[in-house]
């Protein structure tokens, strides 16, 4: 299942979406229990900018180990490619509405920190049964170091377990 733009058509998210064009894990339908998928920004070169700081609206409505995390890449090597490095934004300890979970069994994304110390464990994400749009903001340092900023790539990975499928993630 990838991710889709549009207007929610759902029962729970949809009444609480805040515009009708939203990113979401399916417009219409649940996501498929066992899914892993992401959603992948353009390249930014962000070097200019002093203190950069990502911010976005989003609503959660997943199972109990089910999860999305935003996280990012500074190589020049194709999305697909298993060379690719990418590096988890932030933890559930910092930030505003900023992961609201940690030790997710479906382990969403490469959960990995750019370091030191290279910390790749915590398995963080957003999982939630809230029916409420968030306001969510991270600042972009130090997760992000000012030399590593011309070609910085985004994506929302999302991951569930075999058994489980709800209304997903839309921000």
């Amino acid at each position: 299942f990838l991710y889709a733009c549009g207007t929610m058509a759902r029962f729970i998210i949809a009444p609480n979406a805040s515009t009708n064009n939203v990113w979401a894990t399916g417009l219409g339908a649940m996501y498929n229990a066992g899914e892993v998928s992401a959603l992948y920004s353009p390249a930014y070169d962000l070097s200019s900018l002093v203190r950069p700081k990502v911010s976005f609206d989003q609503v959660a409505y997943m199972g109990v180990n089910d999860g999305v995390v935003l996280e990012f890449s500074t190589d020049t090597f194709n999305i697909a490619d298993p060379l690719k490095n990418w590096y988890r934004i932030g933890t559930n300890a910092n930030g505003n509405n900023w992961y609201n979970k940690s030790g997710l069994a479906s382990s969403p994304g490469d959960q990995t920190d750019i370091g030191p110390p290279k910390i790749t464990s915590g398995d963080f994400g957003w999982s939630t049964q809230l029916d409420t749009v968030l306001h969510s903001q991270h600042t972009l340092s130090p997760d992000l170091p000012g030399g590593l900023r011309t070609h910085v790539i985004f994506r929302f990975a999302m991951a569930s377990l075999p058994a489980d499928s709800s209304e997903g993630f839309a921000f």
